[in-house]
């Protein structure tokens, strides 16, 4: 289970908890979730493109694991 935080441009940020297998499923998840949650305009279509914007610095746009071994407790 991963804790990923997803920002953009400085206005807006959502963490996601995902219970996939590998870092890039929960990654890539975790844009399509982010995707379909966010206004903002100019969000990138595809995973890539969102990837390539993040490893941009003056995009403003970030991806960032939290925890890579997380834990849900009820």
């Amino acid at each position: 289970m991963f804790v990923i935080r997803i920002k953009i441009k400085y206005r807006w940020d959502e963490t996601y908890i995902i219970p996939k297998p590998s870092l890039y499923d929960a990654m890539q998840y975790a844009f399509e979730c982010a995707k379909t949650r966010c206004m903002c305009s100019g969000f990138p279509e595809t995973y890539e493109e969102f990837i390539w914007k993040c490893n941009d610095d003056s995009s403003g746009y970030s991806i960032d694991v939290l925890s890579q071994s997380a834990q849900l407790m009820i």
